[in-house]
């Protein structure tokens, strides 16, 4: 579970939202996106813009960064690389659509 808004705890966890219209409200350094969510995800050109992707089971996981701690010592970096992988998905995708 993440924790509060704005804490460390809640940028390593993107959530799911609503068990009968499952959404995520945005991404976390390191995402599981499978289930309803693979079929958004474009693994080809999410590797071409320079992202760690891996195919498990029937979805993705996908990093923002390569450093974990890009999240807290670097954090423009981080979100500057999670708002350019979100645009890589529908644009209807993330509950957050705004760094």
């Amino acid at each position: 579970m993440s924790g509060p808004s704005g804490s460390p705890e809640s940028y390593f966890s993107a959530g799911i939202v609503g068990a009968k219209d499952p959404s995520v409200p945005n991404l976390g350094w390191a995402n599981y996106l499978g289930g309803p969510f693979a079929g958004a995800v474009r693994p080809t050109e999410i590797a071409a813009a320079g992202y760690a992707i891996e195919k498990i089971g029937e979805g993705y996981l996908i990093q923002v960064t390569d450093r974990l701690q890009d999240v807290e010592e670097n954090f423009s970096y981080f979100s500057e690389r999670r708002a350019q992988l979100k645009k890589l998905f529908p644009d209807d995708f993330f509950l957050i659509t705004s760094e």
